[in-house]
């Protein structure tokens, strides 16, 4: 289900295995500075004197933001075509896999 979490990453992750050389440096310095943000933002709530609450909204906008990058990701790097294409034994292997888990193919 790419509603969830693991598999819309799995969307991303798919996307960018197929030319990393090419879709890693379109989104690596957009990454970086959010992962940044996330992180900044973790060590403004660690203290024990930060309630649940708190840190269940810092939590969740956080995953939120990391839902809308992966939106974005997905659509600035979906398009690249890879310089060799895999062969059909690894394509086939593959689509059956996604078969098998319902997953979203292109």
């Amino acid at each position: 289900n790419p509603d969830h979490l693991w598999w819309h990453h799995e969307l991303l992750h798919r996307s960018i295995i197929k030319a990393p050389q090419k879709s890693l440096p379109m989104i690596q310095a957009e990454q970086k500075k959010a992962e940044a943000v996330f992180l900044e933002r973790a060590r403004a709530i660690q203290g024990a004197d930060n309630n649940v609450e708190e840190k269940s909204m810092v939590t969740d906008l956080c995953f939120s933001e990391a839902r809308e990058n992966t939106d974005q990701w997905i659509e600035k790097i979906d398009d690249i075509v890879p310089d060799k294409p895999p062969g059909i034994l690894y394509r086939q292997a593959w689509a059956k896999r996604n078969r098998i888990v319902h997953f979203p193919t292109n």
